[in-house]
């Protein structure tokens, strides 16, 4: 696996899914914006897919800042 964070998930049947994978089942577990936005991303080729979620594990902190807690959505 590459050097940046990644997602790693692994589901109640035992399978590992990481990447652009992991993100969409957490998003489809969320409530209905988070699952149109599944809907919308999982239009696109899983490799498509999997190089946005590597640009985004490469910049997050950058974009949106490092935290000692997490910032939880209301």
């Amino acid at each position: 696996f590459p050097s940046h964070d990644m997602v790693i998930l692994e589901t109640n049947d035992g399978n590992i899914l990481a990447y652009s994978d992991a993100v969409s089942m957490v998003l489809s577990n969320m409530s209905a914006p988070f699952r149109i936005i599944n809907v919308l991303l999982k239009m696109f080729p899983k490799s498509l897919r999997n190089k946005g979620y590597e640009i985004i594990a490469k910049n997050r902190y950058s974009w949106f800042g490092k935290y000692d807690q997490c910032q939880i959505i209301n």
